[in-house]
């Protein structure tokens, strides 16, 4: 159970760096009645002189750009109730991030540098701002619940979100509701399955979407108790590797899905680095895979963690991709015969189980 907003929906908004064309700011344009004119106006300021971004969070596409002056900025751009739309700014010293349903008129967007902003003028964004409203203050009362009552809290939180969307099932509105609302994210395979049946085209052909649906897809092709999915990567010298060349040769196999700059990734390492210790030289194989990293950062990782195992590089993003993988670590173990055993394996849970087939494995002393 998360009490954190949607990976899905941070990943979506992104918008690329120094690679970003600067579009021709169209401040001061008028609105026709058959174009969105957004103001935004920065509450914390800062950014003067700076460019800030619009983004079709549907295409993943840069529409356009606009100087920033007196800590504002304005956008007249093609809107639509099926658009969803982010803008951003970021310097090195502030950033800010919100969101708008792009409808036909005047909206306006006023942004805090500490968290995302919604835009205001519309009734769909109207109900954008009461849901987050509602669903925010739910949230800060969640923390400093019991585990229990979180989980009931939880619930309805969930049950706030899917209200929202089956209202909303073809327009920008239920697009939020999926990825802010990390509706997609939260629910049962059963719930999801039933959230994407009624999903309407303009949603299901949004790119975050889609690659969301395409995860999901790769992720029951390789649930536990199928048949492991080869790939192939690199060592550290930079040599062929393959997932086949430890998995299904006879030894239970943990791959270890990971990354140097992921803190819950090397907080698992001192839990591997026991299970190496002691089931090493009895059957298990440990197989560490770089994932969304650059090689460089892997030798003082190893270093400084004391890993002692192989290390597969998956620079193309291909074990992810394969496997459905969206967060890490993604800790999987494979059975002898190569068969999935358990996959999303951490701490306790996964010293529990390798103990488990471990003990299952070896020879018994007479």
């Amino acid at each position: 159970m998360k009490i954190r907003r949607s990976v899905i929906f941070a990943f979506a908004i992104l918008v690329a760096g120094i690679a970003v064309a600067k579009f021709a700011a169209k401040s001061g344009q008028a609105n026709n009645g058959k174009k969105m004119t957004l103001h935004v106006t920065l509450l914390d300021g800062g950014c003067d002189g700076e460019y800030m971004y619009l983004k079709d969070v549907g295409t993943q596409a840069v529409l356009d750009s606009a100087l920033v002056k007196d800590s504002k900025a304005t956008f007249v751009h093609e809107g639509g109730i099926d658009k969803f739309y982010v803008v951003d700014i970021r310097t090195n010293t502030i950033g800010y991030r919100g969101c708008v349903v792009a409808e036909n008129c005047e909206l306006t967007l006023s942004l805090s540098s500490r968290e995302m902003g919604v835009a205001k003028g519309s009734p769909l964004n109207q109900e954008i701002q009461d849901y987050e409203k509602e669903t925010n203050s739910l949230r800060k009362e969640m923390r400093s619940m019991t585990p229990e009552q979180r989980e009931v809290a939880y619930a309805q939180l969930m049950k706030k979100t899917r209200q929202l969307y089956n209202k909303h099932t073809n327009d920008a509105v239920g697009a939020y509701a999926l990825m802010a609302g990390e509706l997609l994210e939260s629910s049962n395979p059963q719930e999801i399955q039933e959230v994407i049946a009624i999903m309407g085209p303009n949603i299901k052909n949004m790119v975050p979407i889609k690659e969301f649906v395409t995860m999901l897809d790769a992720k029951g092709r390789t649930a536990e108790g199928s048949k492991f999915v080869d790939f192939e990567g690199s060592d550290e010298q930079g040599n062929a590797l393959k997932l086949s060349q430890f998995v299904g040769k006879g030894n239970y196999v943990l791959v270890d899905m990971w990354a140097s700059w992921c803190g819950p990734c090397r907080r698992e390492i001192p839990n591997l680095l026991q299970l190496y210790r002691k089931y090493h030289d009895k059957g298990l194989t440990i197989l560490g895979v770089f994932v969304w990293d650059k090689l460089e950062n892997l030798k003082p990782a190893k270093e400084k963690e004391g890993i002692l195992w192989q290390q597969l590089i998956d620079s193309n993003e291909t074990a992810t991709k394969l496997y459905g993988v969206n967060g890490i670590p993604q800790i999987i173990l494979f059975a002898p015969d190569g068969t999935i055993v358990k996959r999303d394996l951490r701490g306790k849970k996964m010293l529990e189980e390798v103990d488990k087939v471990m003990d299952n494995f070896m020879p018994k002393k007479p």
